[in-house]
């Protein structure tokens, strides 16, 4: 491995590299280049189950990267380290490797996902908890991948991609031999492979804690696939459009520039396309809600002091408007109904007031001195007789820009 200067790590929160000494049990590291309008939904994904660490190598990004990465800072811990390719070794485990070298003493274990890289849990499992049980002899968790196709999609949507792209390869589709791995990093000295690599102790498991058992003649596979705790959602081609961005971008964890272009040939997308959309997914349903309100908060902090409205530019088709105070809602009844389911999928508490009057509310603030209805599912009937409620799911609709509206019809 070739050495590389060191970069000056910045954090974007108040406390500096190394501030704490106390170790922290977790960080999920990832190098990025010009992913702008998908580092947002990542982020708040996996603060959405439970990571508040990340350690960011800027791939000498030219986009909107780290203003994402100074707004998001408000919720979670984020370090950020300029990282300009190496000419003679793979940008990406040369990332890796540094990581490891400067930060074994900083956290206990440290995940290595790209940002088409979605670890969905099930939907018992809490993610602090589970680090806790890894036992002692452990030193790698590897979880399988499962590759989602592009659902038939030629282009770019702006919607959350874990929404977007429910259609994937059957489990056991070969190419799910892949892994990711989450390390102890005690354990390892360095990475050969991206996918993962030998340790210098204990055991390389599943996330059940089960042997994980390494195919050496394909470095980076497992002898079976499993996904026992979690699933790897791996949307590694999105729609047609986004593919032909990932070709401009190339890959990062091949040290020859020319083998970094060519990774994503027209091939790469043509050959897998018929193979992983055989399947369909839902497991990340449960989480789509929860990521919806942390980009509702979000997106208040950040535009509050006249900030740039990143959800609005990467995630537009699901920012609805919803009517003024005063609206008359049987004059639009539609735009009162859509605000209300818009709010219920973000786990917004929504009340409404008897027929005839009708009072929107939102969250735990209600004019009205006693709510009558707390809906925890919308359906259009007779809007004479004001607000109905029905338990049941609502996945298609988007969210509003705020939570703070009270729509009012006294009529």
């Amino acid at each position: 491995m070739n050495s590389i200067p060191s970069p000056k790590a910045e954090s974007m929160n108040d406390a500096g590299i190394g501030s704490e000494k106390q170790i922290k049990a977790f960080a999920l590291v990832a190098i990025v280049k010009n992913e702008a309008r998908y580092l947002l939904e990542w982020l708040a994904f996996y603060d959405c189950i439970g990571v508040k660490n990340f350690v960011i190598f800027d791939n000498e990004s030219t986009d909107e990267t780290r203003e994402i990465l100074e707004a998001y800072a408000e919720f979670v811990d984020i370090e950020v380290i300029p990282w300009t390719s190496p000419k003679e070794d793979s940008p990406q485990i040369a990332a890796y490797n540094y990581f490891i070298k400067n930060y074994r003493d900083k956290y206990e274990f440290a995940a290595f996902f790209d940002l088409d890289e979605f670890l969905v849990p099930r939907e018992d499992v809490v993610f602090a908890d589970f680090i806790k049980r890894i036992p002692d002899s452990v030193g790698a968790i590897g979880f399988n991948q499962r590759v989602f196709g592009s659902s038939g999609e030629l282009n770019y949507q702006t919607d959350l991609v874990i929404r977007r792209f429910r259609r994937c390869s059957e489990t056991q589709y070969d190419e799910n031999r892949y892994y990711k791995s989450m390390y102890r990093l005690r354990d390892i000295n360095q990475v050969t492979n991206v996918h993962g690599s030998g340790l210098e102790r204990g055991d390389y498991a599943f996330a059940d804690f089960s042997p994980l058992s390494q195919d050496f003649e394909r470095p980076g596979t497992s002898s079976s696939i499993r996904f026992p705790e979690f699933q790897l959602n791996h949307y590694i081609l999105k729609s047609f459009e986004e593919f032909r961005g990932k070709q401009r971008r190339g890959c990062v964890d091949e040290p020859d520039v020319e083998v970094q272009l060519s990774r994503y040939a027209d091939g790469f997308f043509t050959g897998r396309e018929p193979m992983i959309n055989l399947s369909v997914c839902n497991l990340a349903d449960f989480w789509v809600p929860k990521v919806i309100k942390k980009l509702i908060l979000f997106r208040q902090t950040s535009i509050k002091d006249g900030g740039k409205d990143y959800v609005l530019e990467f995630y537009g088709s699901m920012v609805k408007a919803m009517p003024e105070e005063g609206t008359n809602c049987g004059e639009r009844p539609s735009h009162i109904y859509l605000g209300a389911l818009m709010f219920r999928q973000a786990g917004v508490d929504i009340y409404a007031g008897p027929p005839g009057f009708h009072r929107l509310t939102i969250g735990d603030f209600s004019p009205t001195p006693e709510p009558l209805i707390k809906i925890d599912g919308l359906r259009e009937e007779s809007w004479a007789a004001g607000f109905h409620a029905k338990r049941e799911p609502v996945h298609d609709l988007g969210i509003y820009s705020g939570v703070d509206l009270t729509v009012v019809d006294e009529g």
